[in-house]
């Protein structure tokens, strides 16, 4: 009886030093609470398992046992779902917003390469998750000016013995290069001067 006693203290010692490590060796702070949570209800099966067997309890304590284990691991499995989907939510996010900022840079420079400036841009990513076009650029809103003033004044010029509704080259030379290089319909391109 004092060896199988023995033999669960010595159980116990080890799961601790072992879980004691791999609770320093932890990357960041939010996993040492649910290592913590995880380690203490292996440490109470360790410990009342070895003990029901010991003192012969089994007939009465089984049928808890099995209660409170199939407890213990649901309560486990709902807090790491809830964890990990909170997780994938913001890495989700985390990538997104930077392909986002990666994009609004390519348009940018395309734009600049015809010698005009960015006032605002607005782009529409696919978010769906589902959907086979995940992050694909759906529609670009641009609004521009000319680089340089007195260049300004002479297309304004220009622009106005023209129709109003008349694409400049430097618009036509942004919507084919963004077409192209993002696979947008040219009609979900806005350039506005």
């Amino acid at each position: 009886m004092f060896q199988e006693f023995f033999e669960i203290i010595r159980n116990v010692i080890c799961f601790s030093l072992v879980s004691f490590v791999i609770l320093e060796l932890a990357p960041k702070e939010e996993y040492k609470k649910y290592f913590n949570l995880f380690a203490g209800m292996v440490l109470i099966i360790m410990v009342f398992v070895p003990l029901e067997q010991l003192f012969h309890m089994q007939k009465g304590v089984d049928g808890f046992s099995d209660v409170m284990k199939k407890l213990l691991v649901q309560n486990e499995i709902k807090d790491y779902d809830r964890y990990f989907k909170d997780y994938d939510q913001r890495y989700l996010e985390e990538v997104a917003a930077g392909y986002r900022d990666e994009v609004i840079q390519n348009i940018t420079a395309i734009i600049e390469e015809e010698q005009l400036v960015v006032n605002d841009i607005q782009i529409q990513l696919d978010m769906n998750t589902e959907s086979e076009n995940f992050l694909q650029l759906q529609s670009v809103r641009a609004h521009v000016s000319a680089k340089y003033q007195e260049e300004s004044l002479k297309i304004r010029e220009i622009v106005l013995e023209k129709s109003e509704s008349a694409e400049s080259l430097a618009e036509i030379n942004i919507k084919n290069k963004i077409s192209q290089f993002y696979n947008v319909k040219k009609d979900n391109i806005n350039i506005i001067k």
